[in-house]
């Protein structure tokens, strides 16, 4: 007897398993924060000055280098043009003053007097503040001093703040060559001076022309609105693309950095460094050697 054949098994269901991705909806994401608007004066310094100290001026780019020749022969033709600008206006000063035009001669000879000892000011100044922050200083001195001159209502205040616009006066000079060299290579550096002496030999030339075109046209305070706007111009420039530059000549360095913030530290300036720095006596130290001192020897008749 046969046995019967089973039936055949059914199949089994299949079960598909189907994983499905769902992408986020774009309206739930947040949008990104606004971007911040920096104001004018960080956003030019951060693209033409950068944040980062500048530690050779050789590297310096070609532009901030003009920009930097034509800002301190700017100041140089600025403070020779105030001591010379105001010459033909002399008569009416002294109408409007009630006094003598010999009186205002011997004010403009105090002028030239303060200049020749304003670098026994501002040279210190550059060492106990650095060159950058001494000669913005000496930009606002003298705008100051020349808004004040322009505004003065009696004789004293007019000679007052003319030798105090004077006492900025060489200032410019020195430590515009000084930048320079930082600034310059060996090989250009004479070419910059040449430009920077531009401003120096200008503005006792073209000073006495524009003057003598306010005074006869307006009045002589307009001459010294002049000065404000250049002086203005001049400190807007300086703030901008000058910045401070250690010297290229110097060997070592007296800033030191410290580890736990990796910030350099400036050493504490004290009283002896004060009294050190103005004191003049060094000046005279350099007559040892024998080149400055035969250069000199020939003026000191003059002196005595």
């Amino acid at each position: 007897m046969e046995s019967p054949i089973p039936p055949p098994l059914a199949p089994k269901p299949t079960t598909t398993t189907t994983t499905t991705t769902t992408s986020a909806d774009p309206d739930q994401i947040p949008p990104p924060p606004p971007p911040t608007t920096p104001s004018l004066f960080k956003l030019l310094q951060s693209k033409l000055l950068k944040s980062d100290p500048v530690t050779d001026g050789y590297l310096l780019p070609k532009w901030q280098k003009s920009l930097i020749l034509f800002t301190v022969s700017w100041m140089t033709l600025a403070i020779t043009f105030s001591s010379t600008s105001l010459l033909p206006a002399t008569p009416e000063i002294a109408a409007e003053f009630n006094t003598t035009t010999e009186t205002l001669d011997v004010t403009n000879a105090g002028v030239l007097l303060a200049m020749g000892f304003s670098s026994l000011i501002w040279g210190p100044l550059n060492r106990l503040l650095g060159r950058r922050i001494a000669y913005n200083i000496a930009i606002l001195v003298l705008c100051l001093a020349s808004v004040g001159t322009a505004v003065a209502e009696n004789m004293a205040t007019f000679t007052a703040l003319r030798v105090l616009g004077g006492l900025t006066g060489t200032g410019f000079m020195v430590t515009g060559q000084t930048v320079l060299a930082d600034v310059f290579e060996p090989v250009v550096r004479g070419t910059a001076v040449g430009l920077f002496m531009m401003g120096t030999v200008s503005g006792p030339a073209i000073g006495p022309c524009i003057g003598g075109i306010i005074v006869t046209f307006a009045s002589w305070r307009n001459i010294y609105w002049v000065q404000v706007a250049m002086t203005g111009f001049g400190l807007i420039m300086s703030l901008l693309f000058v910045p401070e530059i250690p010297s290229a000549d110097a060997k070592t360095t007296t800033t030191t950095t410290d580890p736990a913030s990796e910030k350099p530290t400036h050493p504490r300036i004290t009283l002896h460094d004060i009294l050190s720095a103005f004191n003049p006596v060094r000046v005279f130290r350099l007559w040892v050697y024998p080149n400055i001192f035969l250069a000199v020897r020939p003026f000191l008749p003059l002196i005595q």
